[in-house]
């Protein structure tokens, strides 16, 4: 099969829906005059569906006609032939199409998910809170996922403990902050130690050490356990903002476990999960202002200038304004022009290739207490020492 109809198989539901009415009608102009739209649209739409379709090693007019399987993109084709000049052979040289594994992991979560939309119960608000009072739970790099040993030379760590000292850290610290009317649960990036299962950093193809009960397990194992941070925030707070902002270790399945926790709390009135595509985040309370960055696009010192441009007229209207990032896995604060710059430590923590590059951080979380109108209060942190099991 050669025509339109060939190219099904790599187009969108819409563009399926034209492919196969050329099919049927046998020219754009007799497929369009059908459907009541330009002609023109056929060309456009037929250019894309074939580039896809190359991509995946379907191309007759090229002689390939050898796919690879989806998540993979062609890197190149041989064809040998005979002496009579014919096709007789061909080779396919594939390599992983990492957009498509991305748009592969979404799809699987939105599917998932599906079941699952608007089933968190509606919970009772919190009887007394202050109107004035804003907290931030700040959680750097949780790292689910994650494998570690001494005998690696790490630190003893798997998912299940990613999983017990997250919903640890937050049973403390909302045992200790003040019934602020709104909160933040700020999750700096790095929320995922992997991207997918292929246990690789998604920018440079470093080998990760990953939970041996593979990916899908550890995503699965994080959404429950922000699940509950969530809740235990509810119960203390009026308005819950959910911030999972993206690292350089799971770009997309950070995403993908912010829109499974937005599904989920769909009918909670009182959440409000960020699926904004941007890596910086920002958020005007009264006379502050907040930004949050993952650390690993912008140096430290830039991200003030940076909020003065992406927001201008809260920059404008405020006293009190700070920047939190991650990445470095350490305490660093700076003051950059009146702004203050803090680097989170983690809960999680070193693995085999943190400890054999001589790292040696402290581990912690904490929540933060902001007045609207004098700025920061109110200071909790919780050791990790302190979550024993």
């Amino acid at each position: 099969m050669t025509g339109p109809a060939s190219l099904r198989q790599w187009a969108t539901p819409r563009q399926a829906e034209l492919l196969d009415a050329l099919e049927e009608h046998g020219t754009a102009r007799a497929a369009a005059a059908v459907l009541g739209i330009h002609h023109s649209n056929f060309g456009r739409v037929l250019d894309a569906v074939k580039a896809k379709a190359a991509l995946a090693g379907h191309s007759p007019e090229h002689d390939m006609t050898h796919t690879v399987p989806d998540g993979f993109k062609v890197r190149g084709v041989s064809t040998y032939y005979d002496k009579e000049g014919q096709p007789r052979g061909q080779w396919v040289k594939s390599a992983a199409d990492d957009d498509r594994r991305a748009e592969m992991l979404r799809e699987f979560v939105e599917e998932l998910c599906q079941g699952a939309k608007g089933r968190a119960p509606v919970t009772p608000s919190p009887a007394h809170i202050l109107a004035d009072l804003l907290v931030v739970y700040k959680f750097g790099d949780p790292h689910f996922g994650m494998a570690s040993g001494p005998e690696a030379g790490g630190d003893e760590f798997d998912t299940d403990e990613a999983d017990r000292i997250t919903r640890a850290g937050i049973d403390r610290l909302v045992s200790v902050t003040p019934s602020a009317q709104a909160c933040i649960v700020e999750v700096i990036g790095d929320v995922m130690h992997a991207n997918d299962s292929s246990a690789l950093t998604p920018g440079h193809k470093n080998p990760l050490d990953v939970d041996k009960r593979g990916f899908h397990h550890a995503l699965l194992m994080a959404a429950r356990a922000w699940r509950y941070v969530i809740e235990r925030a509810l119960e203390k707070h009026e308005q819950v903002i959910v911030w999972m902002l993206a690292g350089n270790h799971d770009p997309d399945s950070a995403f993908s476990l912010a829109m499974a926790l937005a599904f989920y709390f769909e009918s909670e009135p009182r959440v409000q999960i960020d699926l904004g595509p941007n890596v910086f985040r920002y958020h005007r309370f009264g006379k502050c202002l907040f930004g949050s960055h993952h650390g690993d696009r912008v140096k430290m010192a830039d991200l003030p200038l940076l909020m003065a441009v992406d927001r201008s007229e809260d920059w404008g209207q405020t006293v009190y304004r700070y920047i939190d990032t991650g990445h470095i896995h350490h305490d660093v604060v700076k003051e950059v022009q009146g702004v203050r710059i803090e680097s989170l430590r983690t809960l999680a923590p070193k693995d085999p290739y943190h400890s054999f590059k001589g790292y040696r951080s402290m581990r912690d979380t904490r929540a933060v207490a902001y007045h609207r109108s004098y700025g920061e209060v109110e200071r909790y942190t919780v050791s990790a020492a302190m979550l024993v099991a």
